[in-house]
């Protein structure tokens, strides 16, 4: 292959058909749509593949179609009810049949469920296919308010997800901890591939702030938010000057307000700022001002945020869990902590904080590690994964 001088395909051109959700905002909402927006940005380099991007979205009048390069996005019109609804009952009709019209060499589905891996689903047997699975059901329940709504959405999706995982011949995931779940419920052929990190991420110019403590995520429980808060209240009494940003969309108002009380009662709610989504350059900005990246969860099935910390030359403290011990060493890059121990997370990032030559060693075997994980070297193991599918 010429394009960037890898020889990774034949001369043949493949033509995919890559049906996936698209987020067209500038502000990140989640790390699927972090990888979905660099995978294809990666993907599209490759003038041996002739990309067709299919993806529903609501109020925008007619279908339509953009050609960026030798990338087609074919936006296919959803209507304007539930999604939920929309998805498994009408949505995934539409892909497709769009598919049908494409008639693609292979097909490369993102996110289980409805309307995506619903059509991947029902095209498994006319067309090679591969789905990237980022969470499942289980998982995902735990970033949604538990409402009426949400129970009859997760109820149907774990049904779809169940039928999805035996019947969809091909996964790629971002975690071996993904594919241990996936194997034992019935996936046969699953390979990992880890989320990536842009180039740019390396060349974050770090303008430390002293006391400076960053998350970055959706504000929802499963994230241990409440932990940290606690973990912060402490580290004020031994470093009042620290402060500590949180970075994400507020998607839960229940859980948001809970934390809003819990920085009144332990009085420091005037040193945290809820800084709601950003874009790109924006959280640039954020990690080169940290002194310390925190990610507090319950569970990750990656943890792309922690690796976009590791980048920018962050040490990180996490929860040792998920796909997060697969990219963190404890004592390495950063420190692996039971979730939900608010003292343990206060007493590691004080001792970050008062030790510059810690942050500093954590940060470069960080972004060593980081280093591995280009997107542009995940692009070229979903092309060895396109070429295994094919050849099969």
């Amino acid at each position: 292959m010429e394009k960037g001088g890898y020889g990774i395909l034949d001369n043949n051109k493949i033509k995919i058909a890559f049906i996936s959700p698209i987020n067209t905002n500038d502000a990140i909402v989640g790390g699927a749509d972090i990888h979905i927006r660099n995978i294809l940005g990666h993907l599209s380099a490759f003038k041996e593949l002739e990309l067709h991007v299919i993806t529903m979205r609501k109020n925008e009048g007619k279908s339509a179609e953009d050609i960026q390069g030798n990338v087609t996005y074919h936006y296919l019109q959803s209507p304007n009810i539930s999604k939920t609804i929309s998805g498994i009952f009408s949505d995934h009709k539409k892909i497709i049949k769009k598919v049908r019209e494409l008639n693609p060499d292979i097909i490369h589905a993102q996110v289980l469920g409805a309307p995506y891996g619903l059509a991947a689903m029902k095209l498994a047997k006319d067309y090679p296919i591969i789905l990237t699975v980022h969470t499942l059901v289980a998982q995902d329940s735990l970033n949604r308010s538990p409402n009426i709504k949400s129970k009859i959405h997760d109820a149907l999706w774990k049904n779809l997800e169940k039928k999805e995982i035996v019947n969809i011949p091909n996964f790629i995931t971002v975690s071996e901890a993904n594919k241990t779940e996936l194997v034992e419920r019935g996936a046969r052929n699953v390979w990992v591939i880890p989320n990536g990190v842009p180039e740019s991420w390396f060349q974050i110019e770090k303008n430390e702030i002293e006391g400076r403590i960053l998350f970055v995520g959706r504000i929802i429980p499963i994230k241990g938010l409440e932990f940290l808060i606690e973990a912060f209240n402490e580290i004020k009494q031994k470093i009042p000057e620290a402060d500590l940003h949180l970075v994400g969309p507020l998607i839960d108002d229940n859980y948001h307000n809970k934390l809003l009380k819990l920085a009144k009662d332990l009085d420091v709610e005037k040193s945290i700022r809820f800084l709601g989504s950003k874009n790109i350059i924006e959280l640039e900005i954020e990690y080169g001002e940290c002194s310390v990246f925190v990610l507090p969860s319950e569970r990750e099935s990656f943890g792309i945020v922690a690796l976009e910390a590791m980048a920018s030359g962050n040490s990180v403290v996490a929860s040792n869990t998920g796909g997060i011990p697969e990219i963190i060493t404890d004592g390495i890059e950063g420190f692996l902590l039971n979730y939900g121990d608010a003292k343990a997370l206060s007493t590691k990032i004080t001792e970050l904080l008062l030790d510059k030559d810690l942050r500093s060693r954590f940060g470069n075997a960080g972004k060593e590690r980081a280093r591995r994980l280009g997107w542009n070297n995940i692009a070229l193991q979903t092309i060895e994964v396109y070429k295994a599918v094919l050849d099969k």
